[in-house]
């Protein structure tokens, strides 16, 4: 066999190898993602308390239906309250099963009103765009009454979903994490509530399930990282032990 032969053979081989090795390293990959205890449920309304709202800025306070509300009549207007007084065009408003209504904006309230009526037993999306910042987004549901089974809309575009939630964990970790409590596995369980003392923020206490206080810490240091929180993030969360 001569030199020639000998080196296409080794080059052959070596692809083989290469391509076994990024084989088995994503396989790899998709089983740690298996295991993970990630939570993908989509988040909640997003409402932010007052105070820990910087000066002037514009956010989602209050509503007075709340997010993932159910047997809603038909004829119920939304009103939205916000941080604090609106200025026309700052708001623009996008409704999932699309429907005609009109709005009225009366200080730092929003009122959104159905021209003919909601369609009975529907669950109906709605979206909150701040106009001079395209990345934030607020969105809420609610069902209407009826006897029927609640027809959801297919045209929603699921990627606001990962959108909101991808911009949220960034900028508000707390906020992010609340949507993912409670969680129990076998060495601790966490819940989390809301703290009202200046700057108001989410908290979360751990309960240990364990004895081992290690193997508690880092099975919750896991579990943050996990929910995709970056160590800067994690160190920012007032996490508090029983």
């Amino acid at each position: 066999m001569n030199n020639k032969n000998i080196v296409l053979i080794l080059g052959f081989i070596s692809i083989i190898l290469i391509v076994g090795f990024f084989i088995l390293l994503s396989s790899r990959d998709k089983e740690v993602l298996i295991e993970a205890p990630l939570d993908k449920t989509n988040p909640t309304g997003i409402i932010l308390p007052k105070d820990k709202l910087a000066k002037n800025e514009l956010d989602v306070i209050s509503l007075n239906i709340p997010d993932n509300s159910s047997n809603i009549p038909l004829d119920n207007l939304l009103e939205i309250t916000f941080s604090r007084n609106l200025q026309p065009n700052e708001i623009e408003i996008d409704i999932s099963p699309e429907i005609l209504f009109s709005t009225e904006i009366s200080k730092d309230k929003f009122k959104i009103v159905p021209i003919d009526s909601w369609a009975g037993s529907t669950r109906y999306y709605y979206s909150v765009n701040f106009v001079s910042d395209s990345q934030k987004v607020r969105l809420y549901s609610f069902e209407t009454v009826g006897n029927q089974s609640v027809i959801a809309p297919d045209t929603y575009s699921e990627n606001l979903y990962d959108d909101i939630e991808e911009s949220t964990r960034r900028n508000d970790p707390d906020i992010y994490l609340i949507n993912h409590v409670p969680f129990e596995n076998e060495y601790f369980k966490v819940t989390g509530n809301l703290d009202l003392t200046p700057p108001s923020h989410y908290f979360f206490t751990i309960s240990p399930l364990n004895t081992n206080e290690n193997l508690v810490r880092q099975s919750v240091q896991t579990w943050l990282q996990f929910n995709q929180l970056t160590n800067s993030q994690i160190e920012s969360l007032d996490v508090r032990y029983k």
